[in-house]
């Protein structure tokens, strides 16, 4: 991601997609590591909203794609979907891109938008489930070893 991340930059700030596929597990169940093209936008940092996807770098320098949980004014607090964790504090200016979409790893030509009321729906009812996502992930990793 390193490498791809300045030309990524670069292809949004003209107004042109980027599509990549996805790597890490940090999106699941939405988005499949390996698994899932996504196509990312420009955006403007004050345009992002609660339940966007963002593509953007940590202070650490790592870039991350995960879920706008909160948006204030000023910072964005973020969290992947198959994360319970939250990240507070980023700075809107911190944001490259916006996910547009993705297409399905089940239909590799089927096209997700994330303008789609269905997919709004859905985000909007796994974002409420956060707080018991820890659990959840317990449960699972205990019935899977």
């Amino acid at each position: 991601m390193e490498q791809m991340a300045p030309l990524i930059s670069e292809l949004v700030s003209e107004g042109r997609t980027a599509k990549f596929t996805m790597t890490g597990d940090s999106m699941r169940p939405f988005l499949k590591h390996k698994k899932n093209t996504v196509v990312l936008e420009k955006v403007a940092p004050s345009d992002v909203k609660r339940l966007d996807v963002v593509f953007y770098r940590r202070e650490s320098g790592a870039y991350v794609l995960h879920r706008v949980i909160k948006a204030d004014p000023e910072k964005l607090t973020l969290c992947g979907d198959g994360q319970y964790k939250i990240e507070e504090g980023v700075p809107r200016d911190a944001v490259i891109a916006l996910l547009s979409g993705y297409y399905s790893d089940k239909a590799p030509e089927k096209f997700i938008s994330c303008k789609n009321k269905g997919y709004k729906l859905i985000a909007a009812f796994w974002v409420s489930t956060r707080g018991i996502r820890y659990f959840f992930f317990r449960v699972k990793r205990r019935l899977t070893r």
